[in-house]
Formats: C-alpha cells, structure tokens, sequence
C-alpha cells in the first residue's frame, strides 16, 4: 500500500552532540568539507504515471486522480442511434435503454456518437474553460488556476462528437383505385462533428476536493481521429494518457508539469528501529543520466516520519542525505512516495 500524506515542515535544529556530532564530522571529511544542513523542501506534484486507458465505445471511466477510493471525474463514450418512421420513433442508447413514441414523418435515421466529461461526482469538482468561448483543450504550460481561466462546475461537458443523419421524405397521393403513387422522393444526409479534442491531443484542467481542500490538476487526453466519410458517427473513441495533481492545497499547477521515476534509493527500505548505533541513517539518491543533483535538490519523503538532516552531494547525479527517523510516524510495511525535486522514488518500512 503506497501512502500519500500531507507532508509537514520539520525545521532542522543543529543539536549534533555526542554520536550525531561525530558522524557529522565524518561525513564532513568525506565530502570534502562541502555540506549544508537544511531542511527538506516540498516537491507536491503527484503524478499518474503513463496509463494509456481507452474511452471505447458505449463504456465509461471513472478516474480517481489521487487514489483515494472515490472517482473525482466520469468519462462517457455514448453511442446512440434513433431512428423515425411513420407513426413512431424510437431511441436507443448504451446506457439509457430503448424508447418508443409516437411521431409523424416520414424517414429519419439519426447516428450520435460523443465523448463527454461527467461533473456530477462532486458538485464542486469542476474542469478548466479558458477564454470567451470557453475552450476546454489546454496547451502545455498554462497555469491553473490563472489568467482567462474559468470553471465548467456542475454539468457534462462535451470533448468531442459526431452526428450522421440521413432523411429519407415521401409525397403520397391514393388513387381511385385504392392505390398508392409515389409523386417525389427527396433523399438527406447532413453530418457533423466538432469538439475540441476531436483527432487532437491535449489537457483539461481540472480541480477537485481532497479532505475538503481544492486541489488544482491536469488530464492528458487524446481524441479519436475524425470518424470515416461513410458514417461518421459509428465510432469515436479516446484515450486518457495521464494525470498529475497539486498535493498542496490552493497551490497552482502548469499543465503538464509532472514529476518522473528518474532516481533510486539505496537502501529503498529502512527499518523504524533506532539505537545508539545507528540513531540517523544515511541514504545514497541516484539519479538517471539527465538528473543533476546538489546540495540544494528538494527532498519529499513522504511522511513526517522521515527527516532530512543535511545532504552530501557525491556527484553530478549521485546525493547522500543523512536522515533522522521518527519511529511514531513510519509503519512497518508501508511505502511512501519520495519526490526527489522533479523525480519519484518509493521508500518501503521493512524490518
């Protein structure tokens, strides 16, 4: 089970006597004198990871952006079809079932096919809508919340559809004889389709509440190319690539801003257990071939129960940090996500 708990500031108090004052001494010699005690920063993005989900036709997804339990948002494919004849029209949907009623006309079939987005899961759950025309494709690097941003709360939002609709109009006249001529035929076909996220790629930004705070988000969300000329309204699905959210609350976030697993722990479990032998532990944080990490790389471990005492660069990419454990706040086998400026790690409770 990966805990994600709001982080608390634990200001560094230099109180290094006895052992913790020879260890500092060691690791000073070790590193050359350059160490700096400070204490860790937030790093409060929470991010998805790649997830690639389908939005297939006639389905729906409910994406619970910070694991919680409980959907934050509601996706729907719906594709319906009605179809009016003489006398009686009826409707089906995927999710609403069939209905007939009476109706005069002569030929009417029509095909819908729309992806939307659902509010209703919290009436305070709400998607960004920017500009006049209430744009709903966000482009990287806008900033929620912020300037020309507005807020769709409280119903469906469309992201994208398409409609096919074929006419078929009859002109009758009964003869003397009881028969029936047909004196004109007019044939119709009108499609349509639009939304801002049909055949293209963006985000929508988001915010919804977390313990009754509003925490501000973005999705990253592909839709279907425009369907084919024949019947442009058989099929239109999509795909969710992504998510990442503010883990602060009231804290703006930039599109597309997100943090990556980029760096390893070593060890990547500690033990909750401190004696006068080892009363701080000490954590070796290596990142990939692009991280760069210095004194001043910010630290998020998670939990409360992990403090960041100082930090000892060992290399363009390799970061010793020294750490005090508070045995209180950590569980044995809980696994906390460690945020390691803009990269991610997770740190396990083990023995």
């Amino acid at each position: 089970m990966i805990k994600k708990l709001k982080n608390k500031k634990n200001p560094v108090t230099d109180t290094r006597g006895g052992l913790d004052a020879k260890l500092f001494a060691y690791c000073a010699m070790a590193a050359g004198g350059a160490l700096a005690a400070a204490p860790s920063a937030d790093a409060a993005i929470a991010y998805s990871g790649l997830k690639n989900l389908t939005l297939a036709d006639n389905n729906t997804m409910q994406l619970d952006l910070d694991n919680n339990g409980t959907a934050d948002f509601t996706l729907i494919n719906l594709l319906g079809e009605t179809t009016v004849k003489p006398g009686i029209v009826t409707y089906t949907t995927s999710r609403g079932g069939t209905y007939t009623q009476k109706f005069t006309a002569s030929f009417v079939r029509r095909k819908t096919a729309k992806n939307f987005a659902s509010l209703a899961d919290n009436p305070l759950n709400a998607l960004a809508a920017a500009g006049a025309n209430a744009q709903l494709r966000l482009g990287k690097g806008a900033v929620i919340p912020g300037q020309g941003i507005g807020w769709m709360v409280g119903a469906a939002a469309d992201l994208s559809f398409s409609t096919l609709t074929f006419t078929h109009g009859k002109v009758k006249r009964t003869l003397d004889t009881g028969a029936t001529a047909v004196i004109t035929s007019t044939f119709a076909t009108d499609k349509s389709s639009g939304g801002t996220f049909l055949g293209k790629q963006g985000y929508l930004g988001v915010k919804f509440q977390i313990d009754n705070a509003t925490h501000y988000g973005w999705i990253r969300y592909q839709g279907d190319t425009t369907p084919n000329t024949t019947d442009n309204a058989t099929s239109l699905k999509a795909t969710v690539i992504d998510w990442a959210y503010e883990k602060l609350p009231d804290t703006p976030i930039a599109v597309g801003q997100q943090i990556a697993n980029c760096v390893t722990l070593s060890p990547a479990r500690i033990s909750k257990i401190i004696s006068i032998f080892e009363p701080l532990k000490t954590i070796i944080i290596k990142g990939d071939a692009t991280t760069t990490l210095t004194k001043d790389t910010t630290i998020d471990w998670g939990t409360g129960g992990v403090l960041t005492l100082f930090k000892v660069p060992l290399g363009k990419s390799t970061l010793l940090a020294v750490v005090r454990v508070k045995p209180s706040l950590i569980k044995k086998g809980d696994t906390y996500e460690v945020t390691v400026d803009d990269c991610a790690a997770n740190l396990t409770v083990g023995f």
